[in-house]
């Protein structure tokens, strides 16, 4: 969602948070890497030649701390969107999450607010889901 308004390199920064997350979740990455799909695919044809970087953690979320409050409240949903678009939601995902919102510098209102978000967004597919299988 909105992944469209990121640069370009803040979209490779993106990436590289969500290859963290994938590799938190081993045992049902699947789900997540077609989410990690999807966001490619939401943010055009720049991103195509993006490989996965050896950057760690701490560095990414180093770069995102000196970033506007939107790209870091953009880049916090689309996470949360990624780690709750499946039905094992792991401890380390849970602390990880934790970390990104406190490095961020994300309220738990907002915080609340995003989680909101992904689940109205989730509701809404549903819905639209089965309205069309009637």
């Amino acid at each position: 969602m909105l992944l469209k308004l990121l640069t370009k390199e803040e979209k490779q920064y993106f990436l590289d948070l969500m290859n963290f997350i994938v590799s938190m979740n081993s045992n049902n990455a699947q789900v997540e890497i077609e989410v990690i799909k999807q966001f490619k695919s939401e943010m055009g044809d720049e991103i195509n030649n993006y490989h996965k970087s050896s950057k760690k953690e701490d560095d990414v979320l180093k770069y995102f701390q000196g970033r506007p409050k939107v790209t870091r409240n953009i880049v916090y949903l689309n996470i949360l969107f990624c780690t709750l678009s499946d039905v094992m939601y792991s401890t380390e995902e849970h602390f990880f999450i934790e970390k990104v919102q406190e490095v961020f510098g994300i309220s738990n209102r907002k915080k609340n607010e995003l989680i909101k978000i992904v689940f109205a967004e989730r509701d809404i597919v549903e819905h639209a889901r089965q309205s069309v299988m009637e």
